[in-house]
Protein backbone atom coordinates (compact mmCIF):
# COMPACT_ATOMS: atom_id res chain seq x y z
CA UNK A 1 0.00 0.00 0.00
CA UNK A 2 1.35 3.40 -0.91
CA UNK A 3 0.59 6.21 1.48
CA UNK A 4 0.73 9.18 -0.91
CA UNK A 5 -0.63 7.62 -4.06
CA UNK A 6 -3.26 9.46 -6.06
CA UNK A 7 -4.50 6.14 -7.45
CA UNK A 8 -6.30 3.78 -5.11
CA UNK A 9 -4.35 0.70 -4.08
CA UNK A 10 -5.51 -2.76 -3.10
CA UNK A 11 -3.76 -5.50 -1.15
CA UNK A 12 -5.26 -8.94 -0.55
CA UNK A 13 -4.23 -11.26 2.30
CA UNK A 14 -5.48 -14.81 2.85
CA UNK A 15 -5.59 -16.62 6.19
CA UNK A 16 -3.31 -19.60 6.83
CA UNK A 17 -6.27 -22.00 6.57
CA UNK A 18 -7.52 -20.40 3.33
CA UNK A 19 -11.03 -19.71 4.67
CA UNK A 20 -10.85 -15.92 4.94
CA UNK A 21 -9.39 -13.01 2.96
CA UNK A 22 -8.80 -9.39 3.85
CA UNK A 23 -8.87 -6.72 1.16
CA UNK A 24 -7.11 -3.49 2.14
CA UNK A 25 -7.93 -0.60 -0.16
CA UNK A 26 -7.70 3.17 -0.06
CA UNK A 27 -10.21 5.83 -0.92
CA UNK A 28 -8.67 7.39 -4.05
CA UNK A 29 -11.05 10.37 -4.07
CA UNK A 30 -10.13 11.63 -0.58
CA UNK A 31 -8.29 14.94 -1.02
CA UNK A 32 -8.02 16.32 2.53
CA UNK A 33 -7.09 14.80 5.84
CA UNK A 34 -5.17 11.65 6.61
CA UNK A 35 -5.51 8.70 4.23
CA UNK A 36 -8.32 6.29 5.06
CA UNK A 37 -7.98 2.59 4.42
CA UNK A 38 -10.87 0.14 4.22
CA UNK A 39 -10.32 -3.43 5.38
CA UNK A 40 -12.96 -5.74 3.90
CA UNK A 41 -13.30 -9.22 5.35
CA UNK A 42 -14.16 -11.82 2.70
CA UNK A 43 -14.88 -15.50 3.09
CA UNK A 44 -13.75 -17.96 0.44
CA UNK A 45 -15.08 -21.15 -1.09
CA UNK A 46 -11.56 -22.62 -1.05
CA UNK A 47 -10.74 -21.27 -4.51
CA UNK A 48 -11.84 -17.63 -4.63
CA UNK A 49 -13.36 -14.90 -2.46
CA UNK A 50 -17.15 -15.28 -2.35
CA UNK A 51 -18.34 -11.99 -0.86
CA UNK A 52 -17.77 -9.24 1.66
CA UNK A 53 -18.70 -10.16 5.21
CA UNK A 54 -17.70 -6.90 6.95
CA UNK A 55 -15.96 -3.57 6.21
CA UNK A 56 -13.78 -1.64 8.66
CA UNK A 57 -12.47 1.90 8.17
CA UNK A 58 -8.92 2.41 9.47
CA UNK A 59 -6.27 5.09 9.51
CA UNK A 60 -3.25 4.38 7.33
CA UNK A 61 -1.07 3.65 10.36
CA UNK A 62 -3.61 1.25 11.90
CA UNK A 63 -4.04 -0.55 8.56
CA UNK A 64 -0.28 -0.86 8.14
CA UNK A 65 0.06 -2.27 11.66
CA UNK A 66 -2.79 -4.76 11.13
CA UNK A 67 -1.43 -5.87 7.75
CA UNK A 68 2.06 -6.31 9.20
CA UNK A 69 0.77 -8.34 12.14
CA UNK A 70 -1.26 -10.56 9.83
CA UNK A 71 1.83 -11.27 7.71
CA UNK A 72 3.74 -12.16 10.89
CA UNK A 73 0.87 -14.52 11.78
CA UNK A 74 1.40 -16.46 8.50
CA UNK A 75 -1.26 -14.77 6.36
CA UNK A 76 -0.19 -14.77 2.70
CA UNK A 77 -0.25 -11.84 0.31
CA UNK A 78 -2.34 -12.59 -2.77
CA UNK A 79 -1.61 -9.42 -4.68
CA UNK A 80 -1.30 -5.65 -4.76
CA UNK A 81 -2.33 -3.54 -7.70
CA UNK A 82 -3.35 -0.08 -8.71
CA UNK A 83 -6.98 0.31 -9.68
CA UNK A 84 -5.71 1.97 -12.85
CA UNK A 85 -3.77 -1.18 -13.80
CA UNK A 86 -5.04 -4.61 -14.72
CA UNK A 87 -6.67 -6.60 -11.91
CA UNK A 88 -4.50 -9.19 -10.16
CA UNK A 89 -5.33 -12.90 -10.12
CA UNK A 90 -6.77 -13.43 -6.64
CA UNK A 91 -6.73 -17.22 -6.91
CA UNK A 92 -2.95 -17.25 -7.44
CA UNK A 93 -2.07 -17.78 -3.75
CA UNK A 94 -5.13 -19.69 -2.63
CA UNK A 95 -4.54 -23.15 -1.22
CA UNK A 96 -6.48 -25.82 -3.09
Amino acid sequence: MKRNSSAGMETWLISPDGNCCYRFHSHAERRFGPPLIYADIWFTNGKAPTGVEKRNQLTFDDALELCGQMLLDDWEKLGTHSKESQKCDLTEGLKV
